[in-house]
């Protein structure tokens, strides 16, 4: 198993007195920077959850079902439509035709097999097309296409409003490996004519031991 690892990404640089102008946005606004720092959370909290299933797995704990509860940190995607979060930290796309797309990178401990995707959030309905994958990509620079783990996609089920789904993860692409493998989650959102009424509220893999 490797190492769990935690590079956070703020580096704070000092304003100064009477030269820098204080603001919301912009590269050096508040904005930015809290966006920074509330990723490296996330990100920390996905590492305390990998070093728990790693303890659990030497433990010899991990025999059974596990459950892994994955922190929403879809990144900001300047000059493109993405989803932004609500004050509850349910992601929501953007409104209009495009809707929104988002990807985020996941953290996970290293050869366990993934069961299961489970998601749960809203759903808008009428036109909104809703798409959730759980993916993997090789880390050669040329890689191929990713890897489809799991899926779950409004226009080949019924979601209802309130929705909580569970996808089997295709038993070929379970086992993790981190060495030649980096895995994502894609959320893909169109047609999103209210998008206070379509969300991704939280995300949950199953897995066992190898």
């Amino acid at each position: 198993m490797t190492d769990p690892r935690y590079d956070p990404k703020f580096q704070h640089t000092d304003w100064v007195d009477n030269v820098d102008r204080i603001s919301a946005g912009g590269a050096n606004g508040f904005n930015v920077r809290f966006d920074t720092i509330t990723s490296d959370l996330r990100q920390l909290s996905t590492v305390v959850l990998q070093v728990d299933a790693a303890l659990d797995l030497a433990a010899g704990g991990a025999v059974g079902p596990q459950v892994l509860t994955v922190p929403l940190d879809f990144p900001p995607t300047p000059q493109r439509d993405g989803w932004t979060y609500d004050a509850n930290g349910a992601g929501h796309p953007q409104a209009g035709a495009a809707g929104g797309t988002a990807v985020m990178g996941l953290t996970l401990p290293d050869h366990i097999r993934l069961t299961s995707f489970r998601a749960i959030g809203q759903f808008g309905g009428g036109t909104t097309r809703l798409i959730l994958t759980l993916g993997r990509a090789q880390l050669t620079v040329a890689a191929p296409v990713p890897d489809k783990l799991a899926e779950i996609r409004s226009d080949t089920q019924t979601l209802p409003a309130s929705y909580d789904v569970t996808a089997a993860v295709d038993s070929r692409f379970g086992l993790v490996d981190l060495s030649l493998f980096r895995y994502f989650l894609l959320a893909n959102a169109t047609q999103v004519s209210s998008p206070q009424l379509t969300s991704l509220s939280a995300v949950q893999l199953g897995f066992s031991a190898a």
